[in-house]
């Protein structure tokens, strides 16, 4: 072979910057091996290296720094005499300074994640119900790793795995939830509990997780088990199995149930009508319970919502808290809860963001029965997308990130969280789900929050009486837009949350008017004045 690029990949550059990575090749005989950076029809060429391959297969590294920017280069490796080289794997990344705090993350993703005010992320989903999800096939480095069939695609690998995703959230300061398969040999879970938590140097699991890279225990207080399933007894034993094996090595640990989606209120949990057509009954889940209880541990169960479109998400909190109550009244002593691990949609349009925001105003109110609410998919790839779940929060590049109106939702509510409900609009008291007020309060009583989600499609004019409140400041955010706008590639900020309106010296008595546009998300923050 001469003169030919044995591989090519469409890439970003910078200019100026290093970039690392390694590659896997055998050769019979000595023979030099070009790795270099070039514009995409390869006749400029922005930096070069080389390396000898010979022998057996070995791992070679190397480094390029491109002396121009370029965001449709490829990278290149090729031969330039006659000889025959096998290529085995090849990694290549930015330098620190495009990556997120010691992971293999691209930094300009996760600082959208830390921006963005979440506080939890969960890894796992369909992947975890096929037979190549173990943790085990996660370990050790990415090209040792075998690949597996998945839900998806029959072709999957492990290059990001659930000890990945553990780093990820450590560097984030988030809660993590890994995804396990049901049919995990428990004892391999109580050597993850192992791996995860365990401080003894002596251990072979905490010998590996230092092996790693990671030296501490992970601050991990929750492991689900399965996704979507059939909650049957069959399913419990399995699942009691592998919680009995993890409880024994750390029993503050969270366990979730994958269960999976309740479309009617239930009235009798032995004799459950009207449910996702994958549950007969609860006594899979009184079974769980009833383990649980034995052993002294708390268990979850993640049920999942749509928040697609109209009244979806609210239509799923009757149904959601008869199931709350049909598991407290089979299994009354035991200490359970809810999580949406999923809010799903087909979509990441305005109209997702205005039933997000819905839904986790309904949840806040409910928050001793929902513990942990969440949207599927965090991140998306654009113009990748081919199997529907086309719902990405941030969206992604070769040259960038970006948000999605759901993701800004997020970040307005994180930013004018505060720890008490006060009051709320329910759908039940104004007959009306196309607008919702949520109101907090702060410990101390000196600042009031309101979340104010308008679907209605007309603008309302708002009058907040704040009486008895004193002299306060007031600040207010809101985000408008059509139905079906999204941000693109074009545009990345076409759907924003404006900048913030504010009004000082409101005084103790006043009428504070806001306008609130149709279909809009507005948050308000009354802070009290010295």
């Amino acid at each position: 072979v001469n003169n030919m690029g044995l591989n090519r990949m469409g890439m970003n550059l910078e200019g100026g910057k290093d970039y690392n990575g390694y590659f896997y090749a055998k050769s019979e005989t000595p023979l030099k091996v070009y790795l270099a950076f070039e514009n995409k029809d390869g006749s400029v060429r922005y930096a070069e290296t080389e390396v000898t391959v010979s022998g057996d297969y070995k791992k070679y590294s190397f480094s390029l720094v491109p002396k121009s920017s370029d965001d449709t280069g490829r990278f290149v490796i090729e031969i330039r005499s006659v000889g025959t080289l096998d290529i085995g794997y090849v990694f290549l990344e930015p330098g620190e300074w495009g990556l997120y705090k010691g992971t293999h993350v691209r930094k300009d993703v996760a600082e959208l994640y830390e921006k963005q005010g979440i506080s939890v992320l969960r890894f796992g989903g369909l992947m975890a119900n096929v037979d190549g999800w173990r943790w085990k096939n996660m370990t050790g480095e990415p090209e040792t790793r075998k690949n597996y069939k998945g839900y998806w695609y029959d072709y999957s690998s492990y290059g990001f795995g659930i000890i990945e995703f553990l780093d990820l959230c450590e560097a984030l300061g988030v809660e993590m939830i890994p995804d396990f398969s049901s049919y995990e040999d428990p004892e391999d879970m109580a050597d993850f509990v192992e791996f995860a938590l365990g401080t003894d140097p002596n251990n072979e699991w905490v010998k590996l997780r230092k092996e790693m890279g990671r030296e501490e225990p992970y601050n991990l207080k929750y492991i689900q088990i399965g996704n979507e399933d059939k909650i049957d007894t069959i399913f419990a034993k399995r699942f009691n199995a592998i919680a009995n094996a993890i409880w024994e090595v750390n029993d503050s640990l969270t366990l979730i149930v994958g269960d999976f989606e309740y479309t009617q209120v239930i009235s009798d949990p032995l004799k459950v009508t009207g449910a996702s057509s994958n549950i007969s009954n609860l006594l899979g889940q009184k079974t769980i319970l009833e383990n649980a209880v034995k052993q002294g541990g708390r268990v979850y169960f993640d049920i999942h919502f749509w928040s697609q479109s109209g009244s979806q998400p609210v239509n799923y909190f009757p149904v959601a808290e008869s199931f709350y109550n049909a598991l407290k009244k089979m299994v009354p002593e035991a200490d359970t809860g809810l999580c949406v691990l999923e809010l799903n949609a087909m979509t990441h349009d305005f109209e997702r963001a205005l039933c997000n925001a819905m839904a986790i105003s309904n949840a806040e109110r409910v928050s001793d029965i929902i513990k942990i609410m969440c949207s599927a998919n965090a991140l998306q790839v654009d113009k990748q997308n081919d199997n529907g779940w086309d719902q990405g929060l941030i969206f992604m590049d070769n040259t960038g990130a970006w948000y999605q109106s759901p993701a800004y939702v997020d970040r307005m509510f994180y930013d004018c969280h505060l720890s008490n409900l006060a009051a709320y609009t329910s759908s039940e008291q104004v007959n009306d789900t196309k607008f919702d007020v949520t109101a907090m309060v702060s410990d101390d009583g000196k600042t009031v929050s309101l979340k104010i989600v308008n679907r209605t499609g007309q603008d309302k004019g708002i009058g907040i009486d704040v009486t008895g409140f004193g002299k306060a400041t007031m600040k207010y955010v809101t985000m408008e837009g059509k139905l079906k706008d999204k941000n693109t590639t074009e545009n990345k900020f076409a759907i924003k949350p404006n900048d913030p309106v504010i009004v000082n010296g409101v005084l103790d008595g006043d009428v504070a008017v806001i306008e609130v546009a149709g279909y809009s998300v507005t948050t308000v923050v009354f802070t009290l004045e010295n």
